[in-house]
């Protein structure tokens, strides 16, 4: 199509000799006369022609993907749950080596 275009409108190559672009803009096709470039009368719908907007205009501003909605009543059982086991796998790990191979804890006066 770029080819059938570029004829029609008489425009000059200026790619370089031996190029890829100029070998397919020089070849020949028997295609190339038979593409029409008029506007197909059916191209604009009623709508367009009416000045109907094409697309509805946002319901409110900054309107568009929002976070993922939250089906839970339980909200409040779920934060719970959440501090509850937060550190869960390493307070376990903790208890099983023992208080002596835990790390100790800075006090004020900065010694350990």
């Amino acid at each position: 199509m770029m080819r059938a275009w570029a004829r029609k409108e008489g425009r000059k190559s200026n790619l370089s000799d031996g190029s890829p672009g100029k070998t397919i803009m020089e070849k020949k096709d028997d295609l190339d006369d038979t593409v029409n470039f008029e506007e197909h009368p059916l191209a604009n719908p009623e709508s367009r022609k009416n000045s109907l907007k094409r697309f509805q205009m946002n319901p409110e501003a900054n309107w568009g993907p929002k976070m993922r909605s939250k089906t839970s009543t339980l909200k409040n059982m779920e934060n719970r749950k959440k501090i509850k086991n937060q550190g869960k796998y390493t307070k376990k790990k903790l208890s099983e080596e023992g208080d002596s191979t835990s790390k100790k804890l800075r006090t004020d006066d900065g010694s350990s």
